[in-house]
């Protein structure tokens, strides 16, 4: 008779195992799908895959790459494997060694909101008059990322300057208005999950007071009446008013109103200057310019 060959095929090995584990936030996903392929040269016949997890068969999961749906799974572990089947004649199913998917709580953030959150502006290119807001970051897996976002009214962008991704990030204050300000902290990779949301801070830049001091320097003679020296300020809240006299052992405190009647009763040249304070707003005191007083003595013959 003719030969007759008969193949026998070694059952099916798998060559390519599913990753042995990883770990993800709570709704994440894993970044690399789960694989299996099979030894060439193993097994016989049409080939097929089935997922399995600790319910049983994956619904759909019929592919040697799969990504299980984890989104919306609790914290915990939870494994999957595969079984690589051939129709052909009395071929063993291979199984694959079980991966394990940790779901883990996302990070936990300290709330940066507890600075001072109105001060007044500041001049272009001078340090900012905010203290950084500062976050800190715990839990997840792996390294942080910070990403400060602002709002100025008109919706939320990211923030710019060197510290706007860092854990500390101070606000400018050179610009007039109200501002939210958030941090996004997230860890590698994205489809993990593990990133969370600081709490909102509003911020408020007020206008800078001013104090213009009107042209007041005037000569005298001794015991002369002279117009009470004032200041015009403009800024928030209560203004408070501190005269002082200009003094070489140091300036002395002469009145603490609005106004300021000097003495005429000695000869001299007196300068004058008043600081003002502004109640709100984190606004700093304000000085004005110096107001100087020639006080002359009465005039005296002295050719008769």
């Amino acid at each position: 008779s003719s030969t007759i060959t008969i193949v026998i095929m070694p059952d099916p090995t798998i060559d390519t195992q599913p990753l042995t584990n990883d770990t993800i936030c709570e709704e994440g996903t894993i970044a690399t799908p789960l694989t299996v392929s099979y030894t060439t040269a193993t097994g016989v016949g049409n080939v097929s895959y089935q997922w399995y997890d600790s319910t049983g068969a994956v619904t759909g999961a019929n592919n040697n790459t799969f990504t299980p749906l984890t989104s919306t799974l609790n914290t915990g572990n939870y494994y999957y494997w595969a079984i690589i089947s051939f129709d052909g004649n009395d071929c063993q199913d291979a199984i694959s060694d079980s991966a394990q998917i940790v779901i883990i709580p996302d990070p936990i953030v300290t709330s940066p909101c507890n600075i001072q959150d109105t001060v007044c502006e500041t001049s272009p290119g001078s340090p900012s008059a905010f203290l950084p807001l500062t976050t800190i970051a715990t839990g997840g897996i792996g390294t942080f990322n910070y990403q400060w976002w602002v709002n100025d009214g008109s919706g939320f962008v990211t923030a710019t300057g060197p510290d706007a991704t860092t854990a500390s990030y101070t606000p400018p204050s050179n610009v007039v208005g109200t501002f939210d300000y958030f941090c996004v902290v997230s860890q590698n990779p994205n489809s993990a999950n593990c990133s969370v949301n600081t709490d909102t801070c509003t911020l408020v830049v007020t206008p800078a007071p001013a104090v213009v001091t009107p042209p007041q320097n005037d000569s005298l003679c001794v015991d002369g009446i002279i117009t009470d020296l004032y200041v015009n300020p403009t800024g928030p809240g209560t203004i408070t008013y501190q005269w002082f006299l200009i003094n070489i052992g140091g300036d002395i405190s002469v009145a603490t109103t609005p106004t300021y009647s000097p003495p005429t009763n000695v000869n001299g040249v007196f300068e004058y200057y008043c600081v003002v304070s502004f109640s709100s707003g984190g606004c700093s005191t304000v000085t004005s310019s110096t107001i100087t007083i020639v006080i002359m003595p009465d005039p005296t013959i002295d050719t008769q």
